[in-house]
């Protein structure tokens, strides 16, 4: 018997849900195959536990995450709490902390499901984004100087180290090429999108939330 030990951590918005629809599809997956068990255990932390105890999780919570095989995570961010302290103080600490330096997000229409997009069917859709999870924006690196005068500045400094730049591609590059490849096959064409994210500029969002 295989069995796995995984951390849910439904959190804020649609985590609950999506984390409760997740827990529901191992169940069956080990009822069906026999031979593996998931054992899941959940925590309160997120927005909720920030309200009541002023910390996003507990601060031993990167401690007691390592025994787990795996953190199953919902999703982070509340109205009337600033993103700075929803990101830094529950997911980038947890990217940060066990190195999860590729944030991959595969995408599919799956048989039986209604696109939103509109004449595409099953088969049309097959990505797989790869962003950068630890580095970058997400490294922390800035501050605020004169703060309260008309002066004052806010500064975010974007770290690449090489370490990190060679793990990018070494995640990335076979996945987008399975990925793309088979994609063009179908479709006789290569399509690339490049995006960019900066929801995790702490300073700049600090300042900008400044009278």
């Amino acid at each position: 018997m295989r069995e796995y030990s995984i951390a849910a951590i439904p959190a804020d918005g649609i985590g609950p849900e999506v984390i409760a629809a997740g827990v529901t599809v191992l169940e069956s997956l080990q009822k069906r195959l026999g031979d593996v068990k998931f054992n899941v255990e959940t925590f309160d932390w997120g927005s909720d536990y920030y309200r009541r105890h002023g910390a996003m999780m507990p601060a031993d919570g990167l401690a007691r995450l390592k025994k787990f095989d795996a953190i199953y995570f919902g999703a982070v961010g509340a109205p009337d709490v600033p993103d700075h302290i929803t990101l830094w103080g529950l997911r980038l600490p947890i990217c940060q902390g066990f190195d999860q330096y590729a944030n991959v997000r595969p995408t599919r229409i799956l048989p039986g499901i209604a696109s939103p997009l509109r004449n595409v069917n099953a088969g049309d859709l097959d990505w797989v984004i790869v962003r950068e999870n630890s580095e970058g924006e997400y490294a922390g690196c800035g501050g605020r100087v004169h703060r309260g005068l008309p002066e004052e500045v806010g500064t975010e400094v974007a770290i690449f180290t090489r370490v990190g730049v060679e793990l990018g591609p070494e995640r990335s590059a076979p996945v987008g090429a399975n990925r793309v490849g088979s994609f063009a096959r179908r479709q006789g064409q290569h399509v690339i999108v490049e995006l960019d994210h900066r929801g995790a500029v702490r300073s700049v969002i600090a300042l900008r939330l400044t009278p």
